[in-house]
């Protein structure tokens, strides 16, 4: 995408006028609170333009036919308005569009005709509005679409095939929002999801099918929720899986093999939650793990985490077990403390830890 000389910002206009030049590739009209609507055949005439920034107004409404003309726009930024809703198929002529952003507008809701004709786009940012629920096929018209941004939402719902269509998206962006259930299936059709943000909202349980249809994540964050319930097969088959994330919840136990799929998990966060005890062998296969966060628990003692009956562990791992009630017995004599594996506690070891 080319970079054009924007047009003039025009402080007194009303609203936008359709006697734009019909040459014109980059239209940026922001930061204008007299605007409020965008009439039928606005854009008609400006063909060939890429880029349209109509930032920091105070756009309300959006007619069904505002968009019609943008044949060859690329980009398109309604961020920091007032739209409380879109007509359905308003971006119907947009197929060149890559990305759309509609950041901090008043909107509460999509159908599975919104974002029709929009094959092309890759990118779509729809934080900080007011949407309660995801429809089922809301985004199936979104073919080619590598990220979506929900976040700073006021999310509640997500129906079944929500996310139908989306098989190409990568990064998934759900925090800050109202979630406190994630059914069986609620990423199905996510076949190529890699990066999932579900942190800050109330999700209290993760169930078995929960990742169904994602089995290419690398990146889960699950911080800040309410999270007391893991079952043991919640993360079966998320082989690809680096960097899991589950800080300040409510986990007081884990299940046994509840992280055996996990070969290739390099970060695992547990800080912050309520653990009384982690299982023996809990990251038995996890031999490529660099980090592990237990600080912040009510751990006692720590079992090796990584085998039963011997001394396999990956090297260089850092291992964070701050602020436990720890007291020294022979299940902790598995770990190493500054020898040349770069084994280490952070800040806090029992007085009479001795197990060198």
């Amino acid at each position: 995408m080319v970079a054009m000389p924007a047009v003039a910002q025009q402080d007194a206009l009303s609203q936008i006028v359709n006697d734009l030049p019909s040459d014109i590739i980059h239209i940026s009209i922001t930061n204008n609170k007299n605007i409020t609507f965008i009439i039928d055949g606005t854009f008609s005439l400006v063909r060939q333009c890429r880029v349209l920034v109509l930032h920091g107004n105070a756009i309300s409404e959006v007619a069904q036919l505002a968009l019609v003309g943008l044949w060859s726009l690329e980009y398109l930024d309604m961020s920091d308005n007032a739209i409380t809703a879109l007509p359905d198929r308003v971006f119907a002529e947009l197929n060149k569009c890559e990305w759309i952003l509609l950041v901090e507008n008043h909107i509460t809701q999509f159908t599975n005709e919104t974002f029709y004709g929009l094959e092309n786009l890759q990118g779509l940012d729809v934080s900080k509005n007011r949407i309660s629920t995801l429809p089922s096929m809301v985004f199936s018209s979104l073919s080619n679409l590598q990220k979506l941004y929900l976040s700073w939402n006021r999310i509640q719902s997500i129906e079944p095939g929500a996310f139908s269509g989306l098989r190409n998206c990568i990064h998934l962006y759900l925090e800050s929002n109202r979630l406190s259930n994630l059914n069986t299936g609620t990423f199905d059709g996510l076949n190529n999801l890699q990066k999932l943000s579900l942190h800050n909202n109330s999700i209290t349980a993760l169930n078995s099918g929960t990742f169904d249809g994602a089995h290419e994540l690398r990146i889960i964050f699950l911080g800040n929720n309410q999270i007391h319930s893991v079952s043991s097969g919640v993360l079966n088959q998320l082989s690809n899986l680096h960097t899991l994330d589950f800080f300040r919840n409510k986990l007081s136990s884990l299940p046994d093999g509840v992280f055996d799929d996990l070969e290739n998990l390099s970060v695992l966060n547990l800080r912050f939650n309520e653990l009384n005890e982690v299982p023996e062998g809990m990251v038995l296969n996890s031999q490529k793990l660099l980090e592990l966060n237990l600080g912040f628990n009510n751990l006692t003692t720590i079992p090796n985490l990584f085998s039963c009956h011997c001394n396999k562990h990956p090297e260089n791992m850092r291992l964070d077990i701050v602020e436990n009630p720890l007291v020294w017995d022979e299940r902790m004599c598995w770990i190493k403390i500054g020898d040349d594996r770069g084994w280490w506690y952070v800040e806090y070891l029992p007085n009479d830890f001795r197990c060198n």
